[in-house]
């Protein structure tokens, strides 16, 4: 397809890696199925330079010997380095069990295990941001968030925050709840409840992977969704349904169970709980790149007529996304 630079001709996949703290700590890549043909462009992109800058982004020494040598500098000059395999140790009990003294990554689906009996605070605190989700999607006034709000010293301070950041420009601060919640905007505070509810546990271990991954999805479905052509409420729709696909992770039920009070739509039901429709081809696809399932990508890709450097490209963009949210809320790599 002409439209499309010369990236790699095959998939590039990536694995999030915490520290022992169970923080996000590294991005670690790998290549599908195929040559590593145009590799070069990718790895000198802006967008693949920006994320190497943020954050540790490794190739498997094993696979980059392979690489012409002049593949080789272009991995160095673009930030990206190489990991020994005794770097980087797999776990499923999680970061906090002795790890070999030589492992300064941890790999593995720990944090997407079933969360520990959550506290009173933790369940009350999630319990007011699922009431605010129900609000907005109820667009219900805005008198009516303020008084949750009120309800919580860690939302309130996280809402407050957000707005007064620099993306937003204000040369005066914003302090009052209604001048928050009117600025953000009530789709973009839809999102931002749904991310809140990974983030404001800090007695949960699982929170930073998990705010990191669930940040992943939703940006990588809603990308894949502008890039299949889908209008930008479909993207909205992509967005939500990678973040809602997550929750019953998140609380340890059944994601039937969980979505049940929010009264979704029934074409958001039935993607999230049995990937049909456009939607649920979407999600399935978005998990297929996150198991780096080359052939369930490749096939949806052909389906959709798109290369699969699109995957590549939507990766570099939905992890810098990722980054940038995940620092904001206060779970950087430090």
């Amino acid at each position: 397809m002409s439209g499309y630079p010369p990236t790699p001709r095959s998939l590039v996949f990536v694995e999030l890696l915490a520290d022992h703290k169970g923080s996000l700590a590294a991005l670690h890549w790998t290549q599908g199925p195929g040559t590593a043909a145009g590799l070069t462009f990718w790895l000198e992109s802006p967008g693949f330079v920006r994320l190497a800058q943020a954050i540790p982004c490794l190739w498997a020494e094993t696979a980059v010997e392979a690489w012409p040598e002049g593949l080789r500098e272009c991995l160095q000059q673009s930030g990206g380095a190489t990991v020994a395999a005794t770097a980087v140790t797999q776990c499923t009990d999680g970061p906090s069990h002795p790890k070999p003294d030589q492992a300064l990554w941890v790999a593995g689906p720990w944090y997407l295990q079933p969360p520990p009996r959550p506290s009173a605070s933790q369940a009350a605190s999630r319990a007011l941001v699922l009431q605010l989700v129900q609000l907005v999607a109820a667009d219900a006034e805005t008198c009516e968030l303020e008084a949750v709000f009120r309800q919580n010293a860690t939302l309130a301070y996280h809402l407050l925050r957000i707005v007064n950041s620099p993306v937003f420009g204000r040369s005066r601060p914003i302090t009052s709840f209604p001048q928050a919640i009117l600025l953000l905007g009530r789709e973009p505070l839809k999102r931002w409840l749904n991310l809140m509810l990974f983030a404001t546990q800090s007695d949960d271990q699982r929170s930073g992977m998990l705010l990191a991954h669930v940040t992943l999805r939703a940006r990588g479905t809603e990308l894949l969704a502008h890039r299949i052509g889908l209008t930008k409420a479909d993207q909205d729709q992509a967005f939500m349904a990678g973040m809602f696909s997550m929750l019953g992770i998140l609380f340890g039920l059944e994601l039937e169970d969980v979505l049940r009070p929010l009264k979704l739509s029934d074409e958001m039901t039935a993607a999230l709980l049995r990937n049909e429709g456009p939607l649920g081809l979407l999600l399935q696809t978005w998990m297929a790149v996150e198991q780096a399932d080359a052939g369930t990508v490749t096939s949806a890709l052909q389906n959709w007529d798109l290369p699969p450097a699109m995957v590549s490209e939507v990766l570099i963009e939905a992890c810098n996304w990722m980054l940038d949210i995940t620092h904001m809320a206060g779970h950087s790599s430090g």
